[in-house]
């Protein structure tokens, strides 16, 4: 439960803005009276107008800072627009009258004699009682006006600027929902891969010792690398290409020459950025579901080149005859796990801008990803 105590709001703290714009409207309507007084050239009862203009300025001032107090109260209590609408509808009308009030209580005692003369210059039949009412009620009308002014004025600018916050929040939140998802589909490291790599450095210790030790470096340089490259968004080119060495000396030495890879990259391209794993993940897709599965296994082809202000990473392997094998490489296939990823985070990244596309022909299933050509800085 709120207690009152939480809604209070100093009546003269405000920020440095609002103190500008709220002195700035006093005093140039202030300075509009002025003008109008020597324009129009009034010489009767000046000082009765200076007067009144001034006690009358002094309360519009509190006045202002009350309307926007109860205002930033109705904020805290979260009440709804047309309930706020309702309450500086009766707030324009109390600071109204206490502004009317203020500035009469002053002035009549001083200048009754001098505001009855003023008004009979234009109407000499009218009684002193009517010139009274018609004074307040004209004042009141006035000050009804400029309170009416000043809190769509001041509505108008904390509701923009409160939409404009809400803007940017949602916009913040949006891009923490996107690193979160983007962390989360860059640390989907295939187990299927990790178990095959450690049972093959397990067997390899007996055989060949050194050949092991530098199997569990690769292991544990594209596991680091996995880690790490997972905080960013995009890495260069030339890393992927250096860990997706590591993968494949690995993964040559559980086909050995069941696997025939070919590879080429444009020159030029080694500090483009691109996700993270992406390379690897498209290889690990095109062994998993294509070589590993062919009992003399195959060929996978991998190009990289420049065409215009894009980058395309095509990856060809052999395919058994197999209706199966081309649905589990598709992206909306049960087994297609690592295209889907590679996918989502290209949307994520690069919206319409990027696409993964897939297609088979010639025995061959073929994925290419396109992305802007996005040189590091």
């Amino acid at each position: 439960m709120q207690t009152q105590a939480s809604h209070s709001v100093p009546l003269f703290t405000a920020s440095r803005s609002f103190w500008v714009c709220h002195i700035g409207g006093v005093l140039l309507q202030f300075s509009f009276a002025l003008v109008l007084w020597f324009v129009f050239g009034f010489k009767e009862g000046f000082s009765v107008s200076m007067l009144g203009n001034t006690l009358w300025l002094c309360a519009f001032f509190i006045g202002g800072l009350y309307v926007r107090q109860r205002n930033i109260v109705y904020r805290r209590l979260d009440l709804p627009n047309s309930t706020i609408i309702v309450k500086n509808v009766g707030l324009v009308l109390a600071v109204s009258v206490m502004a009317v009030a203020f500035m009469c209580v002053i002035m009549l005692p001083i200048h009754y004699d001098e505001i009855i003369r003023l008004q009979r210059l234009q109407a000499p039949s009218q009684s002193p009682e009517h010139i009274i009412w018609a004074f307040l009620f004209g004042n009141f009308v006035q000050s009804t006006l400029y309170f009416v002014c000043w809190v769509a004025v001041y509505l108008g600018i904390t509701n923009s600027r409160r939409a404009h916050q809400t803007r940017i929040d949602n916009l913040q939140l949006q891009n923490s929902l996107k690193e979160a998802r983007l962390s989360s589909l860059a640390n989907q490291l295939n187990p299927h891969f990790l178990f095959n790599a450690l049972n093959n450095i397990r067997f390899m210790i007996t055989e060949d010792a050194k050949q092991a030790e530098n199997m569990l470096m690769s292991l544990s340089a594209v596991l680091r690398y996995s880690l790490e490259s997972s905080k960013q968004e995009t890495v260069m080119l030339s890393q992927e290409l250096d860990i997706t060495q590591r993968y494949l000396d690995l993964v040559k030495i559980q086909f050995e020459d069941r696997l025939r890879l070919s590879m080429r990259v444009d020159d030029g391209l080694q500090s483009v950025m691109v996700p993270p794993m992406m390379l690897q993940m498209l290889l690990e897709n095109a062994v998993k579901h294509g070589i590993e599965r062919m009992q003399f296994g195959g060929d996978v082809d991998v190009s990289i080149v420049k065409e215009s202000d894009m980058m395309k990473v095509s990856v060809s392997n052999s395919m058994p005859d197999s209706p199966s094998v081309s649905a589990a490489n598709d992206t909306n296939g049960e087994s297609g796990i690592g295209l889907r990823n590679i996918d989502q985070r290209l949307q994520l990244l690069y919206g319409p801008a990027a696409g993964l596309y897939t297609d088979v022909n010639d025995h061959k299933f073929h994925t290419r990803v396109v992305v802007p050509l996005e040189q590091a800085q």
